[in-house]
Parts: structure tokens; sequence; C-alpha cells
């Protein structure tokens, strides 16, 4: 007989008759030794089943309603006697029991393959979300990293842009102290030149026929060699300077002297003596020639070679350069740079910021500089100012050779880690890599006077069309590296200076 602790409804009654007939637990199947009733289902359990099974999910495993242990209502019934399991001792009990075995299997697998599927798409689905959340968050920080340095140069160039474009605006430059370092005189012959450059740059033509020039340029060949200029031991030559009309040519040599050579004649018709170790930097002016040298001194001389001036700067200095003004000199050493009035061979400003400087070039307008380092970096200069404004990164060995497009929109620098790039001054990044192959030697690195072709000079010589950064064509006529390259007057030949104590010029 059966009895209830408590008052059940009339399905559980039923449930309980039902169950009374065939009284069986609806987990394991088996006769229950501790009956007890579910009141969500009405379906006895084993108590010890039932409970594991709450404390695992907390509901009635036939109709998955929640239930508590406490919920349960226990059976007093007689003991019990379990039915004796059939035994399998004829051929078609067996093979009942396996095909039993084998439902019961077949039908577990099933159910996992169908869990591990979801699973698994529903991890596809978070692993394709966690990387389009990682490559949003990598080009937001880029563009971010992007707009602060924009905003950075913008705020350190804009009093100086706004000089340059506006008259009024200049006069109110002239107060900055820093700018002040120059003096007045110095400062206003800079902006004067700064603004008729400026001014002729905006209004500057294309070339006609850039197809023809690009053939031409593709065709280049030697078409002279001058070779032994300089002491066959250490007559390396490190830097050129051309004469404005393009007949004469200083060279600087690792020989401690320069000469000047004339073209048309082949002969050299001065040289230049006075430094004590290997000279690094070459001007030519009209009027003057200077060179810079590692034993800490830029020389200002005469076209006949004698010596009119003498700046005396320490460190030793890497490179020279020559404002457009044609009045004042720039050199750079591992310290900083500074600048010099070539006639009195006076230093004007001078700039300490240990940037370890490599090369140096000014902007066609005068206004701006750049500084390779020979660690790396690249920075800009405002030269009336003596700020720097802008700073770029990407080489990963020293930068050796820069130089300025003459629209004025573009810096190419060449380094120790074989490339070359180009980087853009309105958008402040590198817009175009240029990769060699390793250990190859850079140099030197020249825009033309069009911005219309760019060749670099190292191990061989290579010149390629802008924009397009096609190679036109490939030189490899020089034994030692190539340490200076100069572009002509119509970009139809270039020149080229090498260790190999050679200036060659290919047309």
């Amino acid at each position: 007989s059966v009895r209830f602790l408590s008052g059940p409804s009339k399905r559980l009654a039923r449930a309980l008759k039902s169950e009374t007939m065939s009284l069986s637990c609806a987990i394991t199947g088996e006769v229950p030794v501790e009956p007890v009733v579910s009141p969500k289902s009405g379906s006895v359990f084993e108590r010890s089943v039932i409970v594991k099974h709450i404390a695992a999910n907390g509901t009635d495993p036939v109709n998955e309603e929640a239930l508590t242990e406490d919920e349960l209502i226990p059976l007093n019934a007689s003991n019990v006697v379990r039915p004796r399991a059939p035994k399998a001792t004829s051929i078609p009990i067996l093979i009942k029991m396996l095909q039993d075995e084998w439902d019961a299997v077949a039908l577990e697998t099933y159910e996992l393959k169908k869990a591990a599927l979801a699973y698994k798409q529903e991890l596809t689905h978070s692993l394709y979300q966690q990387d389009a959340a990682c490559r949003v968050i990598a080009r937001l920080t880029k563009e971010r990293d992007q707009a602060r340095q924009a905003l950075s140069a913008l705020k350190a160039s804009a009093p100086q842009v706004a000089a340059a474009d506006n008259g009024e605006a200049q006069q109110g430059m002239d107060t900055d102290a820093d700018a002040n370092q120059l003096g007045d005189d110095v400062l206003a012959a800079i902006k004067k030149r700064y603004k008729a450059l400026h001014s002729q740059r905006k209004n500057r033509s294309k070339p006609a026929n850039p197809a023809e020039l690009a053939e031409t340029v593709s065709k280049l060949a030697c078409k002279s060699a001058h070779t032994g200029m300089h002491s066959a031991r250490s007559g390396s030559i490190n830097a050129i300077a051309v004469s404005s009309d393009e007949t004469k040519v200083l060279t600087a040599s690792s020989d401690k002297t320069a000469h000047l050579f004339d073209l048309s004649a082949e002969q050299v018709v001065a040289t230049f003596k006075g430094h004590s170790k290997k000279l690094t930097g070459a001007v030519l002016t009209d009027d003057f020639a200077a060179t810079s040298s590692t034993d800490g001194t830029v020389r200002v001389w005469n076209l006949s070679g004698e010596s009119q001036a003498v700046v005396k700067v320490g460190p030793a200095i890497t490179d020279l350069d020559l404002h457009p003004t044609g009045q004042y000199l720039l050199s750079t050493t591992n310290t900083g740079w500074q600048f010099h009035d070539a006639a009195s061979g006076s230093t004007l400003a001078s700039v300490e910021d240990n940037s370890d400087a490599s090369c140096v070039c000014f902007h066609p307008d005068g206004g701006l500089f750049g500084v390779g380092s020979s660690s790396g970096p690249l920075g800009m200069w405002d030269i009336r100012t003596q700020a720097s404004v802008a700073s770029f990164d990407g080489h990963s060995g020293g930068v050796t050779s820069l130089t300025f497009s003459e629209n004025g929109y573009q810096v190419a620098s060449c380094g120790n880690d074989a490339t070359a790039k180009i980087w853009d001054l309105r958008k402040l990044k590198c817009s175009q890599t240029i990769e060699f192959p390793a250990g190859h030697q850079l140099n030197a690195i020249a825009f033309d006077n069009t911005a219309t072709f760019l060749a670099v000079g190292g191990t061989d010589i290579r010149t390629y069309m802008v924009k397009q950064w096609e190679v036109l064509s490939t030189l490899t006529d020089n034994t030692k590296p190539v340490n200076a390259l100069s572009w002509s007057n119509t970009s139809m030949s270039l020149m080229a200076a090498s260790a190999d104590n050679s200036i060659r010029i290919f047309a």
C-alpha cells in the first residue's frame, strides 16, 4: 500500500496510481530503493539519483520545470523486491541487448556531434568578431597617432606659415626671441628670398614633354668619365657642387683637398688645400666655394683656391649646404646644426640637440631645411625660428642623404637600411618606400629640377619616374660606391661622383 506525506493533487494521485503498477525510476528505469515523487511531473525517481540531478540542474528531468530537493515527496512502500535481470542465455536476447546499446550509443553520438557543431559555429563567429574588433582598434589607433602628429606639426609651423603668406604677419615674427638670433638683416634677407621663390614655385609650369624626357632618362649611358683628380690612395670623392652654368664642378675628397674641375677643358683649374682631415661637403657659387671637413671647420674660398674665411665649429662636420640666398651656409655635426655667414665666416645660429646629424638639405624656398640622423629619424626645421616643425621615423638605419623635390611637396631620403623613402610634407607621412637588396649601399639621392625623376646612388645608380616609381635605368659603371649625384638643369643628364676617385656624366 502507498501512503502520502502530504495531500497530492489529482494529477499526482493519478500518476502515483499508475506508478504503483510498475514502480520504476523515470531516470534509471530500475525499481527505486528510496522512491520519491516530483510534484512537477508526477514521476517517480530514486532519491539519490534525482537529488544529484537537482544539484546539477535544478529542474525536473521530465518536463524541465524548476524543482528543489525540499519539494520531493517520499513514498512509503513495502520493501520492493527487484526483479531479476534477464539472463543473457540466448542469442536473441544478446542481439536485443547489443541492438539497444548500439541505438543508445548512436543517439548519444548524434547529440554530441550536433552540440559540437553548434559550439564550433559559435566559436568561429566569436573569433571573427574579435578579429574585426582588433582591426578596427588598430586602424583607429594609427589614425589617432597620425592626427596627433599632424596636429603637433601644425601647431609648430602655423606661425611660420602665416608669416610667410602675410607680409604684416612677417613683421610680427620679428619679435620672436629665437628668430632674433639671426639678426634683423639676416632674417629680412631670408624672408625676402623665401617670398620670391615661393611665388615663382607656385607659377612654375610642368615639363612640356615628360614622355620624351622619360625616354631620354631610360637610355642614360656613361658619356664621359674623369678620373685621377685626387690621390690614388685616398681619393674617394665624397661630395660635389656644380656651377650654375654647368661648366665647372667642385669635388671634395677624402685626401683633404678639393678641386675645381673645368668640364669643357677637362682639367683642374684650382686646388683648395687647408683642411687637416677628409672633406665631407662642397658648395659652389659664381663668387665663392666652400668646403666642410671632419676636422671641425668650414672653409670659404675664392675661385682661385685662396682661403677667405675659416669657421671653427668644433665636432667633425658631416655635411654642408648653401641657402638659396647664396649668402649663408648650413653645416651638421653629431651634436646638431650650425648656420653661418659665408662672407664673414661667423656663426649666426647653432642648435645642439644631440641628433647625431649625418646630412642636411635646404627646402627650395629656403624657409625649411631637413636634417638626417645616423640613428634613423629625419627632422624638419624652420631656419627663421630655429624650431623643429616635424619629424619622420621610418628608416631602421641611419639616413645617408636627403633631397627636396622642386615643387616643395616631397622630401626623399635614403639610408643604411637599403631603402629609399619619399615623405609627403603636406600629409606628414611616408608616401612611398623603395626597397633594395639586402646589403645594397645607398649614399646619395637627388630629385631633378622638374620633380619628375629621382636618382638613387650607392652600389649602383638607379633612376625612377616620380609617382609611378618605375625604374627607368640602372647604371653600373662605377667600380666603388657612388657618394654624390647631381642632375643637369635640363634633366637630360646626370653627374655622379664615386669612391673610385671618378666623376662620370651620364647622358
